[in-house]
């Protein structure tokens, strides 16, 4: 037959799930978790009903939080006055 070797692929998933799949393979449980979510409630309701989701997979994604907490602390410590720990004596 002259169709055989093409092969019909029927996904076997929600066409939402992996639509927006960044190839970020520490986060990808964060984003089906919020492509879940956002196909449960309807894409329009998505902002507001996943919005925890969509921020957890965004913290994930970018380490906006992580880095604002560091530079608190950079902050906290330039107003003690410590001093980072120096270079520690080699062993002879």
């Amino acid at each position: 037959m002259v169709f055989e070797k093409f092969k019909v692929v029927l996904p076997n998933h929600s066409p939402y799930v992996n639509y927006l799949y960044s190839g970020n393979t520490k986060c990808t449980h964060m984003e089906k978790d919020w492509m879940m979510c956002a196909e449960r409630v309807g894409m329009s309701n998505t902002p507001t009903v996943c919005k925890e989701f969509l921020d957890d997979y965004r913290e994930c994604v970018y380490g906006i939080r992580h880095y604002e907490r560091s530079l608190a602390l950079k902050k906290a410590k330039a107003e003690k006055n410590i001093e980072p720990p120096g270079i520690p004596p080699q062993y002879q």
